[in-house]
């Protein structure tokens, strides 16, 4: 039943948007395909990239600046928890790797 609610509101969707309605294009939402994944650390490394861009204009060198420490604790804490180093989609980023236990530095 829950199946046939989501394919309805995918249809519905597509409706709404004035999107041309085939099957190929409800299964490919209601399943996900063609959909863009990205990394958490890609989306932070994108989303600082922007701010900088806007620094001195709408933002402030602190709030970079805690946007990249916020980057590099969720970076620390994802080669903790996973034992492994993350990603980095921008090599101008660097971590500093390995911490032993990210979650319990005050």
């Amino acid at each position: 039943m829950e199946a046939t609610n989501e394919i309805r509101r995918v249809f519905d969707d597509l409706k709404r948007n004035n999107d041309l309605i085939t099957a190929d294009k409800i299964k490919q939402k209601y399943t996900g395909e063609g959909e863009i994944h990205r990394m958490l650390l890609e989306v932070f490394n994108e989303h600082n990239a922007k701010l900088e861009i806007l620094l001195d204009k709408d933002f402030v060198k602190a709030t970079l600046t805690k946007y990249r420490t916020v980057r590099r604790k969720t970076a620390e804490y994802i080669a903790w928890r996973y034992k492994k180093r993350p990603p980095i989609w921008n090599p101008s980023i660097t971590l500093l790797l390995p911490i032993s236990k990210p979650h319990l530095r005050q």
